[in-house]
């Protein structure tokens, strides 16, 4: 069975245990209360951005994510790609 974006959310924030990951937890925390229940245009909008701050926080702060996390970032990564260059220039919907 495929995972939906907000159960991906889900499942990072929960593995997320490290105390360095305040920051990441807290963005997706915002950005989880702001998923639909269905994969929409809306969640997707919110993903790709998203994963961009992990991705950006993760090198500028030196934080390290093992093999499950990774797993869940990249299945993350998989969603945002499939928003439309557009959405992504002119968001409708802040992420955080």
């Amino acid at each position: 069975m495929e995972q939906g974006s907000k159960q991906l959310v889900h499942e990072l924030y929960n593995s997320l245990e490290q105390p360095d990951m305040k920051e990441v937890k807290d963005a997706l925390l915002k950005v989880y209360a702001k998923l639909k229940d269905e994969d929409s245009k809306d969640n997707i909008a919110l993903i790709g951005p998203l994963v961009k701050f992990i991705y950006f926080t993760a090198f500028a702060q030196k934080l390290h994510f093992n093999e499950e996390q990774n797993k869940l970032i990249g299945k993350l990564s998989d969603i945002g790609k499939t928003a439309h260059p557009e959405g992504l220039l002119r968001p409708s919907i802040r992420p955080f």
